[in-house]
């Protein structure tokens, strides 16, 4: 449980930093990478943790909660590409 306060309190400061003026070049790439590299890692994780059904679940809200970050900036007019 400690693990998804953490991740939603790290959420919350990803999409103010997206949407803030003050947010620089170097913040916004920085997070676009990490991005693609979460898309890139979620087939090795699913991988990984197949046979653990907690793990599994677990990794399951993570990207859920990913997912929604990604609507909500695709609805705030943010880059949507696929790296």
């Amino acid at each position: 449980m400690k693990q998804k306060k953490r991740y939603k309190k790290e959420r919350n400061f990803t999409a103010k930093a997206r949407n803030s003026e003050e947010s620089s070049p170097e913040t916004l790439a920085s997070i676009e990478k990490g991005m693609g590299l979460v898309k890139e890692l979620d087939p090795l994780v699913r991988e990984a943790v197949r046979n653990d059904p907690a793990s599994l679940a677990e990794w399951e809200e993570i990207m859920r909660e990913f997912r929604d970050l990604e609507e909500e900036r695709s609805k705030a007019g943010g880059s949507s590409r696929d790296d």
